[in-house]
């Protein structure tokens, strides 16, 4: 159990992890492995995908808005094969099945929008680029994304405002909002 996985060190049976901040359901995955010299790749594996359908059925139904963490994209074509997720297309089939309402990841270093297939349509899925990324193009230079999940009909309303490194101003100042719209 948890108390042998804090003994042990062993982080595959400590994960996924679960924060409720309702309305709010925050699911932590760790995708981090070791690799060979010049791969990052990342693996949720065979336990931790159990668990993680397991804990998405359960909270199935309960009236929260469930957002999924973890480092590697779970999209296709984010990064090169040698930086991705070796079982991304389990994770989609997971998220197809029982759905969530947005998933952020890092990892690509660079802003991607994208969605997967969910139960109930579209799910967003927002990568960001590095916070201390000051070189660049627009797409890699350094911002953080601010989400503010509300109520909206059967579904959730989830805005995304961009807060973007201005070395004229030497911070952060607000950019582009976007509105998110899960399951539509």
């Amino acid at each position: 159990g948890e108390a042998a996985a804090r003994a042990t060190g062993n982080l595959d049976d400590r994960v996924p992890t679960l924060r409720l901040r309702p309305p709010v359901a925050l699911i932590g995955c760790s995708t981090a492995r070791p690799s060979a010299p010049h791969l990052a790749i990342g693996t949720l594996g065979a336990g931790q995908l159990a668990r993680l359908e397991t804990l998405l059925g359960q909270l199935a139904g309960k009236g929260l808005c469930r957002v999924l963490l973890l480092h590697h994209p779970p999209v296709a074509d984010a990064v090169s094969w040698r930086r991705g997720l070796t079982d991304a297309p389990a994770l989609r089939a997971l998220i197809a099945r029982f759905g969530v309402e947005l998933v952020l990841f890092g990892h690509a270093h660079r802003t991607i929008t994208a969605t997967l297939p969910g139960p109930a349509g579209p799910v967003p899925v927002m990568g960001a680029p590095s916070v201390t990324a000051q070189r660049g193009d627009d797409a890699h230079r350094s911002r953080w994304f601010l989400y503010t999940v509300r109520p909206a009909g059967a579904g959730w309303a989830i805005r995304r405002t961009e807060r973007c490194y201005a070395a004229d101003q030497d911070g952060f100042v607000d950019g582009p909002q976007a509105e998110l719209s899960p399951g539509s």
